[in-house]
């Protein structure tokens, strides 16, 4: 939603339906200051529930936001982002309350580093209800050296990193430090599978895409 008005987003979502695209992520973006384009201007003309209500009704109605028809409706699989590390759990399981009642049909998280706080999330989410109302696929990051590390945790929204997790990645030669990072990120799927209500993980590779069939094969997610 950063970067778009509703015109672009359907039309991009349109496009994607032509290329037989059917799973889609909604989420609004970090405002353009975090990134390397400070000075560029922010969007949002929607937020991120109304943006899936929008998506829903594409799919479910075959009507654009403007009310005109279209042909045929395309079968989108909807999803939607949670960052279970907020300073506000509560407020955070009300967005997720909202994203729901909008026609999310999956959620995925931010990175997971800290799986005792992931856990009390989780738990969060149960006692809301909404447990078994939707699939939550836990966000895992490879941590490919000690600086992407700190870069990560001090200037992207939604990363918090724990200082046990910094000092593993310092203990190491600068030269041993993906593999570490590729180390941790099995330890954390491992653990993150035993939390309840997890139905999967979405690995974020940030440069270590070569290296995911090994993650996938060390975590044991390929049986």
């Amino acid at each position: 939603m950063r970067d778009r008005n509703r015109i672009a987003l359907q039309s991009d979502l349109l496009g994607a339906a032509a290329l037989g695209i059917q799973n889609v992520l909604c989420m609004g973006g970090d405002h353009p200051s975090k990134g390397d384009h400070p000075g560029a201007r922010k969007v949002f003309d929607l937020d991120s529930s109304q943006w899936i209500q929008a998506v829903k009704r594409i799919r479910d109605q075959g009507i654009l936001i403007n009310g005109k028809k279209i042909s045929g409706r395309p079968k989108f699989f909807i999803g939607a982002v949670a960052n279970p590390f907020m300073k506000n759990p509560d407020l955070h399981i009300l967005r997720l309350q909202n994203k729901i009642a909008a026609g999310a049909d999956f959620i995925q998280t931010q990175p997971v580093f800290d799986t005792d706080s992931f856990r009390k999330w989780m738990d969060g989410v149960e006692e809301a209800g909404l447990m078994d109302r939707i699939p939550v696929l836990a966000g895992v990051a490879v941590l490919k050296s000690l600086n992407l590390g700190e870069y990560l945790r001090d200037r992207v929204s939604g990363f918090v990193i724990p200082d046990h997790v910094m000092e593993r990645l310092k203990s190491v030669p600068e030269k041993d430090q993906q593999t570490e990072g590729i180390r941790i990120c099995v330890e954390l799927i491992q653990s993150i599978q035993k939390i309840k209500g997890v139905k999967g993980v979405h690995i974020m590779s940030i440069g270590s895409q070569e290296r995911i069939p090994e993650i996938i094969q060390k975590a044991g997610l390929s049986d």
